[in-house]
């Protein structure tokens, strides 16, 4: 039963990352509405850090630098990704850049995790009960879970995304040991907020 959880955790992760790149195909890569500003830092410096994770987390995926038609944002610039995995959790940290803050707002917006949808596997996406963080930087934000109806849970799969100005981050977790999901999402939550802090000067 543990290895079908696993296996299911890492399915319905890999369906997220692909609804993520779907979008990018739905609205397509539009030329950016203008030039961006000037930024001492990439988006691999705003990825969270090997040191900021639990210490039985390992990092499976180098940071790379995703080019603009894989990231699935219309009027992305590029971006960054890291995946860290543990024996029962997986975390996947995106950052995207964009030439304003109006267009990674737009970004934000078409990802749109709170409403049910229809398909295979129906699922409608919520807030976790209690959660008493909020980013006091982050221009929007957002901490939701997902829950698939008719299917027996297996785990737990959350989404942090956040817009700090001209860039997006989205953190994909994925968990099969449900008694540290809140835990590991506030620590997450802090860390990007950290690293926002650290370069954007907040």
């Amino acid at each position: 039963m543990k290895g079908q959880a696993s296996f299911f955790l890492k399915i319905t992760r890999f369906t997220i990352m692909v609804m993520l790149i779907g979008i990018g195909g739905a609205f397509g890569c539009t030329i950016p509405s203008s030039s961006p500003p000037h930024r001492d830092f990439s988006t691999s410096d705003l990825l969270i850090s090997p040191s900021q994770v639990p210490k039985d987390w390992k990092v499976v995926s180098e940071y790379g630098n995703e080019p603009a038609n894989v990231l699935g944002y219309r009027d992305v610039l590029g971006g960054s990704s890291i995946e860290f995995d543990s024996p029962t959790t997986s975390a996947d940290h995106i950052v995207a850049a964009f030439s304003t803050a109006k267009d990674a707002k737009l970004a934000y917006k078409d990802h749109d995790y709170t409403r049910d949808k229809d398909g295979l596997f129906p699922e409608t996406w919520y807030e976790i009960p209690g959660w008493n963080y909020t980013s006091p930087i982050a221009d929007q934000y957002r901490v939701v879970c997902v829950q698939y109806e008719n299917t027996p849970k297996s785990g737990d799969l959350c989404v942090i995304e956040a817009q700090y100005e001209e860039f997006l981050s989205n953190l994909i977790y994925s968990n099969n040991a449900s008694d540290r999901t809140v835990s590991d999402l506030i620590l997450l939550a802090k860390a990007i907020d950290e690293r926002m802090m650290e370069f954007l000067g907040k």
